[in-house]
């Protein structure tokens, strides 16, 4: 990944709809706001049940694909 420095981020970072920012060309923001919604997440999967198990299913489906490629 290339780094980039900050102080030059400007609105040209976006090539034809690509956020050159990021490793996948989503803009910024997205990521950003999908971290922030998978930590609420984990937060209430500490309290609520169902929730957590669910949030296990989920990791445990992301392994096992990314484990054999698919």
């Amino acid at each position: 990944m290339v780094e980039i420095n900050p102080d030059l981020i400007t609105d040209d970072m976006m090539y034809e709809g690509i956020d050159l920012r990021t490793h996948d060309g989503r803009p910024l923001r997205e990521h950003i706001m999908d971290s922030k919604m998978w930590g609420e997440i984990r937060r209430e999967a500490r309290t609520n049940e169902a929730l957590h198990h669910a949030l296990e299913q989920c990791i445990l489906i992301y392994n096992l694909s990314k484990d054999h490629g698919a």
